[in-house]
Formats: structure tokens, C-alpha cells, sequence
């Protein structure tokens, strides 16, 4: 991963603009290890668009049978009782995903409050995924399909 503004090369022309960053599996690109997701990008010097500080994005993500009914606005129990009406179920019988880092306590703690079960509905931690959110999302949605 580069830095903003960060320069590489030996100033031999051309001059170029690169980002480099991982999209899924930080972790594990950190590591060296496989499955992980990037991308890398290049332009001519002053071309390439600069998001500013940008830290973290928001996701959220369902099957088409809900892709109407979220709203990346809306709060976590309003977006879960939305997909159950959606899904014609009860709202104990959605299952969520959340990635286990220290920032999603909340977002945790507020799922398994309406869930009203963490075991069987609230997936944290992504086992086994090496902290990959697609990854998790595509293992838990291939779990879900064979049972």
C-alpha cells in the first residue's frame, strides 16, 4: 500500500501516478498470503483522482431478494427488519454479518440485541475468512445455500 503523495521510482521518465491498495484481506496482503483482493492503478502524473483522507467505507450488502429494501442510511434495525419484511420472515430469523474489529462493537452488540440470538444469526469474527470481508460474506452465504 502507498501513501498519498508517496514517490517510488528513480525520477526516470515517464512520470506516472500509482495507487496501490488492498481491497479485501488486508490482512492477509500484509502478510504475503493468498486470497486476498487488490488493485493497483496507473496514470499520467496529476491525472489521478484523490478521494482525500478516506479511512473506512461503510458496506452493506443482501440477496436480490432484499437489494430494494436497504437503505446504507438507514440504521442497522431498520435495515434488518426490512430485509425479514422483504424476505416475508420474522427478524430473529435473519442472519447478519459483521466484520470482528473493535469499531463494530456497537454495530454488534446492536444486531444481537434484536436478533435476540448471537449464535445462530450474527456471524463476527468471519472464521476461517483471515479477516476477508467478501470472502466471509461469500463463505456464509455458501454455508447458508447448502443447509
Amino acid at each position: 500500500m502507498l501513501y498519498n503523495g508517496e514517490r517510488i521510482g528513480d525520477g526516470t521518465p515517464p512520470e506516472a501516478d500509482i495507487a496501490v491498495d488492498p481491497i479485501d484481506g488486508t490482512t492477509l496482503t500484509a502478510l504475503g498470503r493468498g486470497n486476498a483482493i487488490a488493485v493497483i492503478a496507473v496514470s499520467e502524473r496529476g491525472t489521478m483522482y484523490d478521494p482525500g483522507p478516506c479511512v473506512y467505507m461503510e458496506k452493506i450488502a443482501v440477496g436480490p431478494e432484499a437489494a430494494h429494501a436497504i437503505d446504507i442510511t438507514a440504521t442497522p434495525t431498520e435495515n434488518l427488519n426490512a430485509v425479514a419484511k422483504a424476505l416475508g420472515k420474522r427478524v430473529t430469523e435473519v442472519t447478519a454479518v459483521v466484520l470482528d474489529r473493535p469499531r463494530h462493537e456497537e454495530l454488534i452488540g446492536e444486531i444481537i440485541g434484536l436478533l435476540q440470538s448471537p449464535i445462530k444469526n450474527v456471524i463476527s469474527g468471519l472464521q476461517g475468512s483471515g479477516g476477508q470481508k467478501i470472502a466471509g460474506l461469500l463463505k456464509t452465504l455458501e454455508n447458508r445455500a447448502q443447509a
